[in-house]
């Protein structure tokens, strides 16, 4: 008797091993974006694993500039290494998707009822239908000020839409001598290779405003004139710190902000992981946000949160690791968007809760005490705005230089801003139309 309990037995803790023993292993997938390991990847992968132990993520690390990303597209021409990615921006998303290197996610959407259109927004890039990246993250367009200096000059946080003229009077009024003797600008001018000036032709025309309706070039624009004027206005009347100080000393437009050089400045929603992250900043600062200003009398297209950051799965791989890959990208579209905030982009999910997304943004250290979380919420995480977002790219990369090179010499006093738009018009439509043959 004894002997026929212990064959049960012992075949009773065989049956409970069978299941461990064929237990499927779980498919891993490679998912490549431009953001370490420690910035917040580790901590939303764990996350992501626990809730889906059947999909093993493994993450590459790759830089997001030129050489980095004709890496990428020979990796994803070779399509044995990359199985998802983050494109940042149409202008890495289009080209890949027209050479047929990503997978069509329309139908693996229905399959699981996912819409992205009402969870995420417009994804703003279809092919026949067929969209190929999730918008999962964007940017959003801020006036960011600091507050110490608001309150030395007498000045109320600018609340609602707001203009280029009103922001030049504050710019005005912010400028001025400190104590050691140095002086502190209104505001911190033409930056970025002194796209501040194209940035608010943007906001006054919105969707594809380097291009007229037929295709050509749209330099000729009054806006662009207008916005360049301004910028060269703020520049002779002192109120913004010099472009030729840019130019001779290395300084950037975060720099000057964060280190007190400056009083305020329109930025992206980089600025905040900028300011959380500096070593130190001035006594006293603070970072509050307002709208982007408009050029006035014009709309203001850059007041909601702009679609940048597009997940996408390449096309050759195996279906099981398709399949693998979807469960991942749906769940990064949603429950776990706010993780984008860890690497400061701003989610796209409309569910997202803001205050997580918040904590996040800021993270643990001290410097999430630099930033006044009303105004960040009201501005910077506007999702009840419109957004806004080019599908025209055609010669982007060129254009791109041109506008920098003829903003450049027309800022510097080299050129008149009507002479400096009227060679970048001129020189921007022989680029398009070459590639038009």
């Amino acid at each position: 008797m004894k002997k026929i309990v212990s064959i049960i037995h012992a075949l009773v803790m065989l049956m409970s091993m069978v299941p461990a023993a064929f237990a499927q292993e779980p498919v891993t997938v490679t998912f490549w974006a431009a953001w370490s390991l420690e910035a917040g990847m580790a901590d939303m992968i764990a996350e992501f694993e626990a809730a889906h132990p059947e999909v093993k993520i493994e993450y590459v690390k790759y830089a997001n500039n030129d050489e980095g990303n004709i890496a990428v597209d020979v990796a994803l021409m070779a399509g044995d290494s990359i199985d998802m990615i983050i494109n940042y921006g149409l202008k890495r998303l289009v080209p890949r998707s027209e050479k047929g290197l990503f997978e069509p996610l329309n139908a693996y959407a229905e399959k699981t009822g996912y819409d992205v259109w009402a969870e995420n927004g417009d994804p703003s890039f279809e092919i026949d239908d067929q969209y190929f990246g999730l918008p999962i993250g964007g940017t959003s367009s801020v006036t960011a000020i600091n507050g110490a200096y608001l309150e030395k000059a007498g000045l109320e946080l600018p609340v609602g839409a707001w203009t280029t003229d009103q922001y030049k009077e504050y710019a005005a009024a912010l400028t001025h001598i400190n104590e050691e003797g140095h002086k502190i600008y209104g505001d911190v001018g033409a930056h970025n290779l002194n796209s501040g000036w194209q940035s608010l032709a943007r906001g006054a025309l919105g969707v594809n405003y380097w291009y007229k309706e037929d295709g050509s070039a749209n330099f000729d624009n009054e806006n662009f004139k207008k916005a360049m004027d301004y910028t060269i206005s703020m520049q002779n009347e002192g109120i913004a710190y010099p472009y030729t100080e840019y130019l001779s000393t290395g300084e950037t437009d975060f720099s000057a902000f964060t280190t007190g050089k400056a009083a305020m400045g329109m930025f992206s929603n980089a600025v905040i992981r900028t300011v959380v992250n500096a070593e130190t900043v001035p006594e006293g600062f603070k970072l509050y946000f307002a709208q982007f200003p408009t050029l006035p009398g014009e709309k203001n297209y850059l007041t909601g949160i702009n679609p940048f950051d597009y997940l996408s799965m390449c096309a050759a791989i195996p279906e099981e690791r398709k399949a693998a890959c979807w469960t991942f990208m749906e769940w990064l579209a949603t429950e776990g968007n706010a993780w984008m905030a860890s690497v400061a982009h701003i989610p796209s999910w409309k569910k997202v809760d803001k205050e997580e997304v918040v904590g996040k943004l800021l993270g643990k250290g001290a410097g999430k005490d630099r930033i006044d979380v009303e105004s960040l919420m009201n501005v910077a995480l506007n999702y009840d705005a419109p957004s806004s977002y080019d599908t025209n790219l055609t010669g982007y990369g060129q254009l791109y230089n041109l506008i920098a090179e003829y903003g450049e010499m027309a800022i510097l006093g080299e050129m008149t801003s009507e002479e400096a738009l009227t060679e970048l018009q001129k020189e921007a439509n022989k680029v398009l139309a070459d590639l038009a043959k």
